[in-house]
C-alpha cells in the first residue's frame, strides 16, 4: 500500500513512549494525540488539509512557538522536542528503504501532532484526498519499531543526567555521551536537569565535557561555567601533563561573553568591570598549578592559537613576577642539576631549555605597575638569569634603574701601536654609547693555552683585542652578529673543520662572529691573506673579503 501519511500516537510507538517516560515527561493527554508522519514534500499540503478538515483542533508545528492547547509554554516546547525526535526515529537511513512506503524514492520524515484521536485524523486526511494509514494497520511493524529503537538509542545516553544512581558514578566520558544534541536542547525540562548538574559542580565536569557542551550549547549552558569548574578542569591534569590552556581560556572567554550579554544596569556593568574575568581567573589558576617553564610554554601556544585578547598580558606578567619571587634562582622551574659556571658554553646549553618558554615575552606589551617593578629588580639582580635571553627580557620589562656603563680605562691601551690604540678606542666608544659593556680580556697565558690547537698564531690585532676584551659577551650586537669569546671561536673552528660540508671550511681560518644562521666572519691565520677578514656562508662556503684587518673590521662595526 502506498501511503502519503502515517498516523499514530506516542503511546503506540514503544521507543517514543519510553523516551517520554524516562527523559521528557509529557501530560498524558499529549501522548494520546495523533502524530502525523509525512515526507518533507507532503508536509505543507497535509498542514493545509488538516487545517480545513479539523479547524477546531490545534495543529502542532514542531517549529512553532507559544503554548499549544491546554499545555503550558514549557510543556509545549517539550512537546515540540519530542516531535522532532519522533521524526528522527522514522527517517529513512542512507541506502535503506523507507520505513513505510511513499510515492518518493527517499523520504526524510517529519512529525506533527493533532489534538484528536488517530481515526479522526485519518478520516480527515482521506476526505482531503490523501492516502493515509494508521500505525496499527501496518503489518511489518517489527521492522519499523526496530529502526525507531536504533535511532532512539542514540539519545538514551542522555538519560544518565536524570538517573541519580548512575549520575553519582558518572565519568567524564559518560557526560560527554550525555551532552544534549540539537534536538534535546529545545526541551526546557531536559535542559533544567543539565543546569542542575552544572550548578552542583559535578566532579566529572572535565574539560572535554565542557568542550562538547560548547560545541552544541549555543551559549545556554556555557554561561554557568564558573571558578569552581575551572578548578575541576585544571585538577584533571598534572604538573607535567596539564590540561590544554587554549581550550580552558576559550571556555572561560565564551562564558564571559555569554554572561555579559543582555541588558544590564550601569551599576551592574561597573561591578562586572571591577572583578576579574573568568579568562583572567583561568590563566592565574593555571599558572599556580604548573611550573614556570610549562606556564610560559602553554601561554606561548595559547597566544598563537587564540583570538587576540584571550590571553591577558596583565595576568601573565603578574604570574611570571610571582614565580620569579618564589624561586628567583630558577625562574622557570627547569633546573634539575647543579648550575655550570656563568658564561661557559655549558651554562648556555643549560639555559637552552628555556628557549620556547621565554619567547612568549615578545607576544605581550611591556608590563606595568607592581609586576614591572618586580621584574626589573629581578633582571638587575640576575644579569645572566635567562641565559641568551637575559638582554631581551631586560629590554622588554624596562631598565629604569640600570645605570649607564662606565667608560673604559685609557691606560688599557698603553703599549699598543698607534693604529690599534685608535681602533680599539673607537670600538669601545661605540659600544659604550649603545650601552654595551665589553667583558674583560684574557691573560697572555690563557690566550696561549687556547691557541695551541690553531695551525698558526693569532694576528697581533686579534690577539690584542682578546687581551682587552674576550668577545662581546652574550650580546648579538656586533654587526648583527655575536662576537665569539676566544674559547668559543676555537671550539667552533674545530666543529666547522670536522663537518663534511659541500664547501669545506678553510683550515687556516678562525671564525670570529656568528649570525645565528650558520654564517661566520673569519680571520685568515696564515697564507697570502693572513690577517684579513672573510665571510663564510654555510651554503656557499668561503666568500668575499670583509676587511683588510680585524682592526678595520672592528673599528667600522655598527653596534646595536
Amino acid at each position: 500500500m502506498t501511503v502519503q501519511a502515517l498516523v499514530a500516537t506516542i503511546a503506540e510507538i514503544p521507543a517514543a513512549a519510553q523516551f517520554v517516560q524516562t527523559m521528557i515527561p509529557l501530560p498524558s493527554i499529549a501522548t494520546e494525540w495523533a502524530i502525523v508522519l509525512s515526507s518533507y514534500d507532503h508536509t505543507e499540503k497535509i498542514d493545509e488539509a488538516l487545517a480545513r478538515a479539523v479547524p477546531a483542533l490545534p495543529l502542532v508545528d514542531r517549529h512553532g512557538s507559544g503554548a499549544v492547547g491546554s499545555l503550558s509554554a514549557s510543556q509545549s516546547d517539550d512537546l515540540r522536542t519530542v516531535l522532532t525526535i519522533v521524526g528522527a526515529m522514522f527517517q529513512d537511513p542512507p541506502g535503506a528503504q523507507c520505513v513505510f512506503e511513499t510515492a518518493l524514492t527517499s523520504a526524510h520524515v517529519v512529525a506533527e501532532m493533532v489534538a484528536a484521536a488517530p481515526d479522526v485524523v485519518v478520516q480527515a486526511l482521506q476526505r482531503a484526498g490523501f492516502s493515509a494509514a494508521t500505525l496499527a494497520s501496518l503489518s511489518d511493524k517489527t521492522r519499523l519499531f526496530a529502526q525507531a529503537q536504533e535511532v532512539a538509542q542514540e539519545l538514551y545516553a542522555a538519560r544518565l543526567v536524570l538517573d541519580p544512581q548512575k549520575l553519582a558514578k558518572a565519568t567524564p566520558d559518560d557526560l560527554v555521551a550525555a551532552v544534549p544534541d540539537f534536538r534535546l536542547r529545545e526541551s526546557p525540562t531536559f535542559m533544567a536537569h543539565w543546569q542542575k548538574l552544572i550548578r552542583e559542580h559535578h566532579p566529572a565536569l572535565h574539560l572535554d565535557v565542557w568542550e562538547a557542551l560548547r560545541r552544541h550549547d549555543e551559549g545556554m549552558l556555557i554561561r554557568l561555567f564558573d571558578a569552581e569548574h575551572i578548578r575541576i578542569a585544571i585538577g584533571q591534569g598534572t604538573p607535567d601533563a596539564p590540561v590544554d590552556l587554549t581550550s580552558l581560556l576559550a571556555l572561560a572567554k565564551a562564558s564571559d561573553a555569554a554572561r555579559s550579554s543582555g541588558k544590564k544596569s550601569k551599576k551592574e556593568k561597573e561591578k562586572e568591570s571591577e572583578e576579574p574575568s573568568l579568562a583572567e581567573l583561568a590563566l592565574s589558576s593555571y599558572a599556580q598549578a604548573v611550573s614556570g617553564k610549562v606556564f610560559c610554554d602553554r601561554v606561548s601556544r595559547a597566544v598563537q592559537r587564540s583570538e587576540k585578547g584571550t590571553v591577558s598580558a596583565k595576568v601573565f606578567w603578574a604570574e611570571l613576577a610571582r614565580k620569579l619571587t618564589e624561586n628567583p634562582d630558577d625562574p622557570l622551574g627547569v633546573v634539575d642539576e647543579e648550575r655550570p659556571p656563568r658564561g661557559t658554553p655549558e651554562e648556555r646549553n643549560y639555559f637552552s631549555r628555556m628557549t620556547s618558554a621565554i619567547y612568549v615575552i615578545s607576544d605581550f606589551p611591556k608590563p606595568t605597575g607592581d609586576a614591572q617593578r618586580v621584574l626589573i629588580d629581578w633582571a638587575e639582580q640576575h644579569p645572566s638569569g635567562f641565559g641568551h635571553f637575559t638582554v631581551t627580557f631586560a629590554k622588554k620589562v624596562g631598565e629604569a634603574k640600570k645605570a649607564p656603563p662606565l667608560p673604559y680605562e685609557e691606560s688599557d691601551l698603553l703599549g699598543l701601536p698607534a693604529p690599534l690604540q685608535k681602533a680599539w678606542k673607537t670600538a669601545r666608544e661605540k659600544s659604550w654609547k649603545k650601552e654595551i659593556r665589553l667583558p674583560n680580556g684574557l691573560s697572555d697565558e690563557a690566550i696561549d693555552k687556547l691557541c695551541r690547537a690553531l695551525p698558526a698564531p693569532l694576528p697581533e690585532d686579534v690577539r690584542s683585542f682578546y687581551r682587552l676584551h674576550n668577545g662581546a659577551g652574550d650580546d648579538e650586537c656586533f654587526r648583527g652578529c655575536r662576537l665569539y669569546d676566544l674559547a668559543s671561536a676555537v671550539s667552533q673552528r674545530e666543529s666547522l673543520v670536522s663537518l663534511s660540508l659541500r664547501h669545506p671550511f678553510p683550515t687556516e681560518w678562525l671564525p670570529l662572529t656568528n649570525d645565528g644562521a650558520g654564517n661566520h666572519s673569519c680571520v685568515a691565520l696564515s697564507g697570502k691573506h693572513a690577517g684579513q677578514i672573510f665571510d663564510f656562508d654555510h651554503e656557499s662556503g668561503a666568500g668575499r673579503s670583509l676587511a683588510k684587518s680585524f682592526a678595520v673590521f672592528v673599528e667600522k662595526a655598527t653596534w646595536e
